[in-house]
């Protein structure tokens, strides 16, 4: 024990941080070698003596300090685990995304302020995870949306992925393909040479057409946390 810097070595398993008041401010260092020990003392600062150490056989004068010690020691390597339930949640200088980890490893730390022991789900590339005050929620549309904007929400997201898939999954292969064929909109799709382009996108239709009928057909927000609104590039 070093009580100048707070520190406590236990079995190789060192603390920080212990408080050593009522010790007598003479010792330097406390030294327990199993049934006995030693105490070292400071320089005096009036003679420029070190006085010599001496020898005990009980640790219980110290047992509050080496109680500190061990449960700083205990809450170093088990550290207690919450979750954010709050985006950039602040902690020991840092920002944190909703649903990481916030580790505790001090002892007698009360849980820190909006976090829960509830460990997050694994999301699907499609979802964004929400916190609704009670349990986790893993959802494409936020779970606080009116209906109706949850709809429009989908629907748009919808639209775009199949727009996107329309665009990047075709191209023309030559001026002089377009214009000698009968059909002057005979564009094949570059990922699927044996899909024309119109019957391609026709498919993309067909697929949008059916996941609004879905989205229009839901009467509670919750029937989309598991609604994927990425249309399929396949064709």
């Amino acid at each position: 024990m070093i009580p100048s810097d707070g520190s406590v070595v236990i079995d190789g398993a060192a603390a920080l941080g212990v408080d050593f008041v009522g010790l007598n401010p003479e010792i330097h260092s406390i030294h327990w070698y199993g049934s006995s020990g030693q105490l070292e003392y400071v320089f005096n600062p009036a003679t420029g003596v070190k006085p010599p150490n001496t020898d005990f056989t009980s640790l219980a004068p110290y047992q509050g300090y080496i109680d500190q010690a061990q449960a700083i020691i205990d809450a170093f390597e088990n550290p207690d685990i919450y979750y954010a339930t709050i985006d950039n949640y602040p902690w020991q200088g840092g920002f944190y995304p909703m649903g990481a980890e916030i580790i505790v490893s001090t002892p007698n730390t009360p849980q820190p302020p909006n976090t829960t022991e509830l460990q997050p789900p694994t999301l699907f590339p499609y979802q964004t995870l929400y916190w609704n005050g009670t349990w986790w929620v893993a959802s494409p549309v936020n779970p606080f949306s009116t209906l109706s904007d949850a709809k429009e929400f989908l629907i748009k997201k919808v639209k775009e992925s199949a727009a996107s898939n329309s665009t990047t999954q075709s191209r023309i292969y030559s001026p002089l393909e377009l214009v000698t064929s009968a059909d002057p909109g005979a564009l094949v799709c570059a990922d699927y040479s044996s899909e024309t382009l119109s019957s391609y996108q026709a498919t993309q239709d067909s697929r949008v057409q059916g996941m609004i009928t879905v989205i229009n057909s839901a009467t509670l927000v919750s029937e989309f946390y598991g609604f994927d609104p990425n249309v399929s590039p396949a064709p």
